[in-house]
C-alpha cells in the first residue's frame, strides 16, 4: 500500500465505522432498543471464580469466558477498529523513519503535540456532555465509543509527543534511555505481572489483596516494576530476546531457519 492508502485507511478505521452505523440506525428507528451485551454473560460467569480458591477452576474459566469476555468487549466498544488503526498509523510512521531521525523532524513531533492538545480538551467536554445532548442509549453509546476513540488517540499524541522531546534532551535522555530493556521486554513483563500479581493477588495464592489497601497496593506494583526493570537489564546483558519474546520469534519463523 502506498503512505496515503495507509492513512486513509486508518482515518476510517479511527472512525469506527461499525459505531456510527449503530447510531445512524438508532437515530433512523427510534424504538430500536439493541440487545445487551453478550460480554456481560461470559464476565458474569467468570468474577466467582476470581474470589475463591481453586486455581484450575479459575484458569478454566478465564481461558473460556475471560477470553470471549474480553474479545467480545473490545469488539462491542470498538477496541479493535481503534487498534487496526493504531497498528496502520505505526507501520506508516516505521515507513517515514520518524522514530529514527527525530531531529530532522522536529516540525513534525511539534505539530502532534499542538494539534492533540488543542483537539484533546474540546473532545474531553464534549464526552462528557454527550449524556445531556443525547437521551436516546442506542445513539449515545456509540456516538461517545467515537468520540473517546479520538479523544484517547488525541491524548496519546500529546503523550508521545512529549516523550519525543523529552528523549532529545540531554538531562532526560540518560534516565529514559534505562526503560529500554524493559521496553524490549514488554511481552515477558505483561504475563509476569499477570501471572504474580494473580498469585500474590488472588485467593488461589497469597490473598494479598484482602490486607493491602490502595495505597500499599501502588506502591507495591512500584517496587514490582523495579524489580521486572532490574531483571530485565540483567537478562538482556546474557540473551538477545526476553524469554517469552524468544519464544513468540520462534513461533513466528517455525519452519524457518531463522
Amino acid at each position: 500500500w502506498s503512505d496515503r492508502a495507509v492513512l486513509i485507511a486508518a482515518i476510517i478505521l479511527m472512525l469506527q465505522p461499525l459505531e456510527l452505523g449503530k447510531f445512524f440506525y438508532a437515530m433512523m428507528n427510534p424504538d430500536y432498543v439493541p440487545a445487551a451485551g453478550v460480554w456481560r454473560v461470559h464476565s458474569q460467569r467468570m468474577y466467582p471464580f476470581l474470589s475463591q480458591p481453586d486455581f484450575w477452576a479459575m484458569v478454566k474459566s478465564n481461558l473460556w469466558d475471560g477470553q470471549l469476555f474480553s474479545l467480545l468487549w473490545a469488539w462491542g466498544y470498538g477496541r479493535f477498529f481503534q487498534t487496526a488503526s493504531l497498528f496502520l498509523l505505526g507501520m506508516l510512521i516505521g515507513r517515514r523513519q520518524l522514530f529514527a531521525n527525530l531531529s530532522e523532524h522536529r516540525v513534525f513531533w511539534m505539530r502532534t503535540l499542538v494539534i492533540g492538545a488543542v483537539c484533546f480538551v474540546p473532545l474531553y467536554f464534549i464526552t462528557a456532555s454527550l449524556p445531556d445532548m443525547i437521551s436516546n442509549k442506542a445513539m449515545l453509546t456509540p456516538m461517545n465509543t467515537v468520540v473517546s476513540s479520538f479523544r484517547n488517540f488525541s491524548f496519546m499524541c500529546v503523550l508521545v509527543a512529549c516523550f519525543v522531546f523529552l528523549w532529545q534532551q540531554v538531562s532526560t535522555h540518560k534516565m529514559l534511555h534505562g526503560l529500554v530493556p524493559y521496553g524490549k521486554m514488554s511481552l515477558t513483563n505483561y504475563l509476569g505481572q499477570s501471572i504474580f500479581g494473580s498469585l500474590l493477588f488472588y485467593h488461589w495464592g497469597f490473598e494479598l489483596g484482602r490486607y493491602l489497601g490502595i495505597t500499599y497496593s501502588f506502591f507495591f506494583g512500584i517496587l514490582f516494576v523495579i524489580l521486572q526493570m532490574v531483571f530485565c537489564s540483567w537478562w538482556l546483558r546474557h540473551h538477545k530476546h526476553g524469554p517469552f519474546e524468544g519464544l513468540w520469534k520462534r513461533l513466528t519463523w517455525i519452519g524457518k531457519n531463522k
